[in-house]
């Protein structure tokens, strides 16, 4: 059978008229779903550039840290953590740790390691610390 003989064919037992509903019923499910969920195949790394998905666009930046000295923080049970809630606000922010302590219950180096992605807003960790209570804020820049 040609193309035009399938198109034109009538199905066995319908009326013209009722196949011609049943194409545009069938019509009118299928635009929908086109228009919701696209018809360009499946989505990869590849095919998806960066600007449209953040999560890609995070990952394409370039990480960068900065040390950060945050006088007054004394214990890592209570303001360790504080710190980490403060400084990780920031949308910038990857990841903070502490530096290595001597003992496991005090801290002697009040530091804290940052590695963010773009440009860090240091007057609003700053603002922020103080207001907590921290004494005093340095940032040492690798």
């Amino acid at each position: 059978m040609k193309l035009r003989e399938l198109v034109s064919a009538r199905v066995p037992g319908i009326f013209p008229q009722r196949q011609a509903a049943m194409m545009r019923f069938g019509l009118f499910l299928l635009l929908p779903m086109v228009a919701l969920f696209g018809c360009s195949g499946p989505k990869t790394a590849e095919n998806v550039s960066s600007s449209a998905n953040p999560i890609l666009a995070k990952e394409s930046r370039e990480l960068k840290q900065v040390a950060v000295k945050v006088t007054g923080m004394m214990c890592p049970h209570a303001c360790y953590p504080e710190v980490e809630s403060l400084i990780g606000k920031q949308k910038e922010v990857d990841s903070i740790e502490l530096t290595p302590q001597k003992e496991k219950d005090k801290i002697d180096n009040p530091v804290v390691l940052v590695k963010f992605h773009g440009e860090l807003d240091k007057a609003a960790i700053t603002r922020s610390l103080m207001g907590a209570g921290f004494t005093a804020v340095e940032y040492i820049d690798p």
